[in-house]
């Protein structure tokens, strides 16, 4: 990741091919995000997920938004924050629904693994029912 920032640092973002362009501070954020939630580093994945959404616009980059919303909870139920996390998946539900993406589905269904042990509280019990109509087949016994 120190070579990543240190590469991305110094880029010159009027040099890029095409094929990169997009790929400004929000996207960095959030893939770097996605490293330290899968490495357990909650409160850094929680900041830099905070961070890309703050810094990402535009109706193109709606199901990357749906990916930083989702990494986003799940750092936040890694910080303890079972009810926050919960609403904020419940928040991301329609979003998913409305890009029609595969991949979307599949973060909303890491998300609802990652919830199910925590399905005996409120929040998490209605967020895994409202879920279950997305992710549907295998998660059915998440959600009960």
């Amino acid at each position: 990741m120190g070579e990543a920032e240190r590469a991305f640092g110094s880029r010159e973002p009027g040099t890029d091919p095409e094929w990169i362009r997009y790929f400004d501070h929000a996207e960095y954020s959030d893939e770097v995000a996605h490293c330290h939630r899968d490495l357990g580093h909650s409160d850094v994945a929680r900041r830099l997920a905070e961070q890309s959404l703050a810094a990402s616009s535009g109706e193109e980059y709606a199901r990357s938004r749906v990916f930083t919303r989702l990494v986003l909870a799940a750092a936040v139920l890694g910080q303890g924050e079972v009810e926050e996390a919960c609403s904020m998946g419940s928040a991301v539900i329609p979003q998913v629904r409305a890009t029609s993406s595969a991949r979307c589905v599949g973060y909303l269904g890491d998300f609802v693994r990652r919830v199910a042990p925590y399905r005996d509280q409120p929040e998490a019990g209605r967020f895994l029912r409202r879920a279950r109509d997305v992710v549907g087949v295998g998660m059915s016994t998440a959600g009960q």
